[in-house]
């Protein structure tokens, strides 16, 4: 009895040994599932909006107050504003200025919930593919990557409400706010000089400085030092929470530049007349672009100027911005860079096909850091396909291996 127990010992001591060896020389295989998707050759920059503006002189002593909201296409004899004496009540004035600034935020914030259109398109997409990510994750027993991207999905839901768009709460606030202000207008009418537009453009009701210096066509003699200057300055200015000033203008509302600080060889991507992406302050809104120059520096950094005619609310309340400068996206089906390999001169990936490894070509559009965009061709057999999971760690596979 003794002696068969010893035997069995021995038995599931040798085999515990030979699979633990087998395993250590032959590892699982780490493998991912191939989707389409899209990278972007994009780096990160300090902006200057630069635009076509135009101070309206009143030629009036007193208080500016604005008859139309910041951001409104306003045309030629239009009442864009009124100039209130000294004499006006003043905490009738404050209480009015409070209001329109509030009115202003809710306005803006509208605006830009009302582009946002596309970008809900691209959630659901997004949350499309992470179901069927959750799905394929479900089927195998990946229990790490399915709450992996259940997150995702949640997080890509909650992103999806929040551009949805503006409450019934809000809208009350915006109907109260405006009813507040025709009373206050009422009590102040007595004291007030109207002001019209001379000519159609995009109404703002205050001034920073800078609407001689940075024109259009002005933009294309930007160097990287007056760049600085001006970027420096504005910083100032918002650290200190210095006001702007009680001036009111007009923008032209077609043509808007992003002049962006960047260094040589960042400088060296670009060609003047090339069409690139650029998206503002973190917004998710790509807009579509061009070169317009690139500075001639002699020191390390330049200036590159992208001009545009894409409407975007923000830049018309905005100077001193956060750009992200895409240079090209890529789509395709997205692979780990790490599943790249050559065999024969050629790129290309091992599949699991029948459980075994296969060699497929590739044709790489563009490698990031950890990710590669490569084209899909349906046509080719021997060609990746969507859906097709790839080993992440092929340096000891081989075409026909065994996979486990």
């Amino acid at each position: 009895m003794k002696k068969n127990f010893k035997r069995l010992l021995i038995i599931c001591a040798a085999a515990a040994i030979f699979i633990s060896a087998y395993f250590i020389f032959n590892p699982p295989s780490d493998k991912e599932m191939v989707f389409s998707g899209s990278l972007e050759n994009t780096t990160k920059h300090m902006g200057i909006i630069i635009r076509n503006e135009k101070k309206v002189e009143t030629n009036l002593s007193g208080t500016i107050s604005a008859k139309v909201a910041d951001g409104t296409l306003v045309p030629s004899g239009k009442l864009i504003a009124a100039v209130i004496n000294e004499n006006a009540d003043k905490n009738v004035q404050s209480e009015l200025a409070k209001i329109n600034k509030r009115i202003d935020e809710i306005e803006s914030a509208k605006k830009v919930s009302d582009n946002f259109t596309d970008d809900i398109y691209k959630l659901d997409s997004k949350i499309s593919e992470k179901v069927s990510s959750l799905i394929y994750y479900t089927n195998i027993g990946d229990a790490k990557k399915c709450s992996e991207t259940k997150a995702e999905i949640t997080a890509l839901y909650d992103k999806k409400n929040k551009v949805g768009g503006e409450g019934a709460a809000v809208k009350n606030d915006l109907e109260s706010l405006n009813n507040q202000k025709k009373e206050l207008e009422a009590r102040l009418a007595e004291y007030e000089q109207n002001v019209y537009a001379p000519e159609p453009g995009v109404f703002i009701s205050h001034t920073d400085g800078y609407e001689d210096i940075l024109s259009i066509d002005n933009v294309k003699n930007l160097k990287y030092s007056d760049f600085k200057n001006i970027s420096d300055s504005l910083k100032k200015k918002e650290e200190k929470n210095e006001a702007d000033k009680n001036e009111i203008k007009l923008i032209d509302n077609y043509m808007w530049c992003v002049a962006v600080a960047a260094d040589n060889e960042r400088c060296a991507d670009f060609e003047i007349g090339e069409e690139v992406f650029i998206r503002i302050n973190d917004d998710s809104k790509n807009i579509k672009g061009n070169v317009m120059s690139i500075s001639d520096d002699k020191g390390a950094k330049g200036v590159i100027v992208i001009s545009t005619t894409a409407y975007d609310a923000n830049s018309y309340m905005q100077r001193s911005v956060d750009v992200e400068l895409i240079k090209n996206i890529y789509s395709g089906l997205k692979v780990p860079v790490s599943a790249l390999i050559k065999k024969d001169g050629k790129d290309g990936v091992y599949a699991v096909s029948d459980n075994a490894a296969k060699f497929k070509t590739v044709e790489i559009v563009y490698k990031g850091e950890k990710y590669a965009i490569v084209k899909e061709n349906n046509a080719d057999a021997n060609s990746l396909l969507l859906y097709d999971e790839v080993l992440t760690s092929p340096d000891k596979v081989y075409n026909g291996k065994i996979l486990k």
